[in-house]
């Protein structure tokens, strides 16, 4: 009894050995293939609310870097959303930040990204206490038309050949709930 209870605890730990060093190369894989952005709006009124998303939708179309070009390029990050918000009426100013930040999970139509640390693009307008809004900026994948979020058939290709094939079945797959939650945990741990 006693050696049978050795084995299945063997086979156990290499089990979850397996699973973890699995979510691992998963985490890894969307942290570092995928930049996200988060915008932090100055307030939470309507006006501040409507002018956060003209500096998504202006800093989405203007500033077209690679992700190795971004860290470089912040200054006209910041200038572009500066222009936005005073064309607007609002001279609180923006703050442009790349790095490793922690990102929620979040659900759209038809994928769903693990909560955990990615590369990202932080956009703080005014003293950042309003509501934020979050989208991947790479590869080009933010919903800026609907608030539910799909991505067309050629957006799947894209973020397909841009992650691993395990990251893409995990975000656009069925059993999202479980492997994320083991993704988060590992996440959580490290």
């Amino acid at each position: 009894m006693k050696k049978l209870l050795m084995y299945l605890s063997a086979a156990l730990s290499v089990c979850f050995i397996s699973v973890m060093a699995a979510s691992a190369d998963i985490g890894d894989d969307l942290s570092s293939n995928l930049v996200r952005l988060h915008i932090i709006a100055s307030g939470n009124s309507p006006a501040e609310q409507e002018v956060k998303l003209k500096v998504r939708d202006a800093v989405l179309s203007e500033d077209k870097y690679s992700p190795e070009e971004i860290p470089y390029h912040l200054a006209e990050i910041e200038e572009t959303a500066e222009r936005i918000l005073e064309e607007n009426g609002f001279y609180c100013g923006a703050k442009a930040d790349f790095g490793r930040f922690h990102f929620p999970r979040k659900q759209y139509k038809n994928i769903t990204l693990p909560a955990g640390d990615y590369t990202g693009v932080r956009i703080t307008i005014g003293e950042g206490r309003g509501e934020n809004w979050w989208c991947v900026m790479f590869p080009p994948l933010c919903f800026s038309q609907s608030p539910a979020g799909e991505l067309s058939e050629e957006d799947i290709k894209l973020l397909k050949d841009t992650l691993s094939e395990e990251s893409s079945d995990l975000i656009s797959g069925d059993d999202i709930e479980v492997k994320f939650r083991i993704v988060e945990w590992f996440n959580e741990l490290f």
